[in-house]
């Protein structure tokens, strides 16, 4: 049965039919692209800009720590090395609290790698400040020094290039984020431009090409060509 043959009122159901079809599949990718988005933004601010401002965290209090440890070693007055050690205490505490916190975050792939670096580099170089501080503390300063800038100095370097690495990793974690949630956002502006045509452009907006038959074909701002009336 061809469709001029067919009863006005089928053909009107089977046209609203056909349109309804059409919307529901613009919809739905419509919503795939905003999912798409949405994640990409989701990544970015709850995993990627969360490690990297947690290692960064992890590295200041860490270079503090260092500095405290050196003063406890300078320092004479009791009171003044109790200050600081209590000090240390607080780093200590807070930078346990970003390991347990990297520990549930990072899971896979380079970041794990090198978050597993940093926690062997961290062990040792926790034992070397330690042992460090107690001797300090115990006004042992030319035993502290000794310790402090023997052997097990090699500790800290490596305990602070391991924390580099992993915030240069995570750094670059979140701009490969926004430049992912840039390019879809892109992409589905594009997809909606083509989807739903602006055709309320402006008369200045539509230019003349020349086109590949020689002739000049009327163009609007998006390539489309516009309809021209003739004399």
């Amino acid at each position: 049965m061809s469709i001029a043959n067919m009863r006005v009122g089928f053909r009107l159901g089977l046209g609203f039919a056909v349109v309804m079809l059409m919307l529901m599949v613009v919809a739905f990718i419509g919503i795939s692209r905003l999912a798409e988005l949405n994640n990409d933004v989701d990544l970015m601010a709850n995993d990627k800009y969360v490690k990297s401002t947690l290692v960064n965290e992890l590295n200041f209090r860490t270079m503090d720590n260092a500095r405290i440890v050196r003063n406890i070693v300078i320092l004479t007055d009791e009171k003044a090395m109790a200050s600081n050690k209590v000090n240390y205490d607080k780093n200590i505490v807070r930078i346990d609290e970003i390991y347990e916190q990297l520990e549930k975050l990072v899971k896979n792939g380079t970041g794990r790698e090198l978050f597993k670096t940093m926690i062997e580099a961290h062990t040792a170089f926790r034992s070397y400040t330690n042992e460090v501080i107690q001797l300090g503390l115990a006004n042992k300063t030319a035993e502290a020094s000794s310790v402090l800038f023997g052997e097990k100095y090699k500790t800290q370097a490596t305990y602070f290039a391991a924390i580099k690495a992993l915030s240069v990793h995570q750094d670059q974690g979140v701009v490969d984020s926004a430049k992912q949630a840039a390019d879809d956002y892109r992409r589905a502006l594009a997809w909606s431009r083509h989807c739903f045509p602006d055709h309320s452009q402006p008369a200045e907006a539509t230019r003349w090409r020349t086109g590949t038959s020689g002739r000049n074909r009327r163009q609007d701002c998006c390539g489309r060509p516009v309809q021209q009336d003739r004399a």
